[in-house]
């Protein structure tokens, strides 16, 4: 009887990490990129050094490169502290970055700067944390959904998405650091809270019945 309780448990454990478990979202993605000098007036307030749509940075002659990205959202700087953008974007380990980003990143008093779109697509309702070093927006059917507009030190900021397209927005400014790791946790699905409470009502009749024979 004790080994069916602990049966029990293990599978109505095993259901519940699974529905917490977060992990970088990973699938297909375009990305497109742009790199400017926001010049010697710029700081953190100025709008070409905000991750928004709005950015007036980027235009058709800042941009360096619009491709398909395929692997995870997890871009940290590079381990011997490269500050370049190539560099940069394939630390996540996925499809081939572009040669045309081999170039410098930012540097410090806000002047070189770099833009960057993601655009992608879920299938259902997922949240989580988007940690990053400088600005972020998120945006899905066209509206803000989570942001830190200006440059920042590395934080986490949570973010909800429903299904469908987003677009993230991500600004690297200012020199290195630079981060941006999109952590998803998947909303449970209705047959893992199946499982899950089953198990739970399950552990509780058994151990009932043993407490009473007991």
């Amino acid at each position: 009887m004790r080994y069916s309780i602990a049966l029990l448990l293990a599978l109505s454990l095993g259901a519940l990490c699974s529905v917490a478990n977060a992990n970088p979202i990973n699938g297909t993605f375009g990305i497109t990129v742009w790199n400017f000098n926001c010049g010697t007036t710029c700081d953190s307030g100025s709008a070409l050094e905000q991750a928004t749509n709005t950015n007036p940075g980027a235009t058709p002659g800042n941009q360096l490169a619009a491709f398909s990205y395929t692997g995870p959202i997890n871009f940290v700087e590079p381990s011997n502290g490269s500050n370049n953008i190539q560099a940069f974007l394939g630390t996540a380990g996925g499809s081939a970055i572009p040669a045309s980003l081999d170039t410098a990143m930012s540097s410090g008093n806000f002047d070189l700067t770099t833009l960057i779109q993601i655009t992608g697509n879920v299938v259902g309702s997922i949240g989580g944390y988007i940690h990053h070093d400088d600005g972020i927006t998120l945006y899905q059917n066209g509206s803000p959904v989570a942001a830190s507009a200006a440059p920042t030190v590395d934080i986490a900021t949570p973010f909800n998405l429903t299904q469908g397209d987003f677009n993230l927005w991500y600004v690297e400014a200012n020199g290195l650091p630079a981060r941006l790791t999109m952590d998803v946790t998947r909303v449970p699905e209705p047959s893992s809270l199946l499982v899950l409470g089953m198990g739970l009502v399950l552990i509780g009749f058994v151990a009932r019945r043993y407490h009473k024979k007991s």
